[in-house]
């Protein structure tokens, strides 16, 4: 039987895919762009209100999505996603892992509790993605796997000492991940998205608005293209990775910060 993943079509219409960390952001975006674009999309999130209200926006723009919440470092939580999805659509076509930690300070200023929550969340919330998504993709006739990380995983900056460790280790989870996902047919492609700094709610959320706009101002005056990456920016990359298209790139790491971490 042909699946939607080795049909050879391009696209991601008809695909089932699930994002993790779906209720602001980079998440909420990507979800709303590949359900526009026909996608199944099952929006998940750590807490019950932030789910329930991203799919009522959603579903306002009329899109018609499944929601559900997801603790990406409870693995029971996974193992629920994973049968959710299965049972409302049949399969699971892709995952984009996205959720993430960011605590920004002098490593003399950080304490071990908010340490052990960014590698919880970055490290080993990845690494379930790829535990639970590789068999369920795999069984549902080969897809793809997204895991977001960072540029300061590539490039570290001051004041970012566990979270650049906890994204650095996403670079090679992505790497051996890729490798195993192509060990056996179908197989399953991994790639890193590594953006930069991103506009929007997360970067508020995270350092206030005050300091969020200072921060986008002065990295916007360094970057060659002359601004900030945008949400719709990850968006665009992501749903061509989930595309077939993009499977010759497995295990590629892309960075998408308008030339930043080049200069």
């Amino acid at each position: 039987m042909t699946t939607v993943a080795d049909s050879g079509a391009p696209g991601v219409a008809g695909k089932v895919l699930l994002v993790t960390g779906a209720t602001s952001g980079i998440g909420l975006q990507c979800a709303r762009s590949l359900a526009e674009a026909g996608a199944k999309v099952i929006l998940t999130g750590r807490r019950q209100d932030r789910v329930d209200a991203a799919a009522a926006l959603l579903a306002g723009a009329g899109l018609d999505i499944e929601a559900h919440v997801l603790d990406v470092t409870v693995e029971a939580d996974w193992l629920r996603a994973v049968a959710a999805a299965k049972s409302a659509f049949g399969r699971l076509d892709g995952i984009l892992s996205n959720a993430g930690e960011c605590v920004l300070a002098p490593i003399d200023q950080l304490d071990p509790a908010s340490v052990q929550r960014q590698l919880k969340v970055n490290v080993v919330g990845t690494f379930l993605a790829l535990k639970h998504g590789l068999p369920a993709v795999r069984e549902s006739g080969g897809g793809q796997i997204v895991a977001v990380g960072s540029v300061a995983g590539l490039r570290p900056a001051a004041n970012s000492t566990v979270y650049s460790a906890s994204k650095a280790a996403l670079v090679d989870l992505v790497r051996f991940g890729a490798t195993e996902g192509a060990a056996r047919q179908p197989s399953v492609q991994v790639f890193g998205v590594h953006p930069g700094m991103i506009a929007g709610e997360g970067a508020i959320e995270a350092f206030g608005a005050e300091r969020a706009k200072a921060m986008q101002d002065a990295i916007a005056a360094q970057t060659p293209v002359g601004r900030i990456g945008l949400p719709e920016d990850v968006s665009r990359l992501v749903q061509w990775i989930f595309s077939n298209e993009a499977s010759p790139c497995s295990g590629a790491q892309f960075v998408i910060d308008g030339g930043f971490s080049m200069r």
